[in-house]
């Protein structure tokens, strides 16, 4: 009885995305209507660091800063503009409004009521709207804020493009294991069971990224299979590595073969096939034998 028990590690590529972003806002009178406002001006307090692999708040927050005859006041304020742009691609946002206004509405461009404190700057924070996966690259917000006073709008809409910069992110994953341990990596364990000549195993490996990649793989033995007892050496049994319809030249220990990938931005991202197939199998005595393929994604 013979035994393999073929062991893929996985490794977490983390590439943080700095961003910017924003949209409408809603907060009741609490001072005089604003005498003469001016919009002259949008000014991010910080950058932010975001997962674009998740949504939810951003820790960016920016103030748009509004002159007055008199303030404290109030006065409507329309920010039209939902989603950071970058060709056919989109980030979206909604607004929140700090400094003790409530959360802006969600109709794109319609007026709503601003308390302006005495320094005359209205805070924001911006947060994800869903699930957001866009690829790595510069973005654009193109904003148009207009001021009302009294429900009729006050000078020209002010036009600022808010700035997104996206990083590259990317995760691999392998699906068809028989299961996973490990202390600070992942292991995924791919089992032979009683070992055959020719016997073959597929298993898959899933690339999630926003930006191209270079899966890189290498084997611990060389591509051959040794026993675990180092008391016990048989003459190691060689087998092959073929991902996604291409040999894997593996055949020097520890040595890394590089795949270039294009980016996949769908959430479901990809899934390719790694197929492994023992070679001949002699009168090795029986136990298990391993081989450790370790696969890394670096973004590009």
């Amino acid at each position: 009885m013979k035994e393999l028990s073929l062991m893929l590690s996985r490794s977490f590529f983390s590439l943080v995305v700095l961003t910017l972003l924003l949209s409408a806002f809603s907060a009741p009178a609490r001072a005089d209507v604003c005498s003469n406002p001016t919009l002259s001006g949008v000014s991010p307090t910080g950058g932010a660091s975001i997962d674009l692999f998740e949504s939810g708040s951003l820790p960016l927050r920016f103030n748009v800063n509004i002159n007055a005859d008199n303030t404290p006041c109030t006065v409507g304020l329309a920010i039209s503009g939902r989603s950071f742009q970058q060709g056919g691609n989109a980030v979206p946002f909604i607004l929140k409004g700090i400094s003790g206004s409530p959360s802006f509405t969600d109709d794109v461009g319609a007026p709503s009521i601003v308390t302006v404190p005495s320094d005359g700057q209205v805070e924001f924070q911006a947060i994800l709207n869903g699930p957001v996966f866009g690829p790595a690259g510069e973005y654009t917000a193109p904003l148009q804020l207009q001021l009302f006073s009294n429900g009729t709008a006050v000078g020209s809409p002010y036009t600022y493009n808010l700035p997104l910069s996206v990083k590259a992110r990317a995760q691999v994953n392998i699906a068809g294991s028989s299961g996973s341990f490990g202390g600070a990596g992942t292991v995924d364990k791919v089992d032979f069971g009683d070992l055959q000549t020719g016997e073959s195993r597929t298993v898959y490996v899933q690339l999630l990224s926003n930006a191209d990649v270079d899966v890189s793989f290498s084997s611990l033995n060389g591509l051959k299979l040794k026993h675990v007892d180092p008391a016990r050496q048989q003459t190691p049994i060689a087998y092959a590595a073929v991902f996604n319809g291409s040999s894997l030249p593996l055949t020097s220990p520890g040595a890394r073969y590089k795949v270039r990938r294009s980016a996949d931005t769908s959430l479901s991202g990809s899934s390719l096939p790694l197929t492994l197939t023992v070679g001949t199998v002699q009168d090795n005595i029986a136990g298990t034998y391993q081989d450790i393929i370790t696969i890394n994604v670096d973004t590009q």
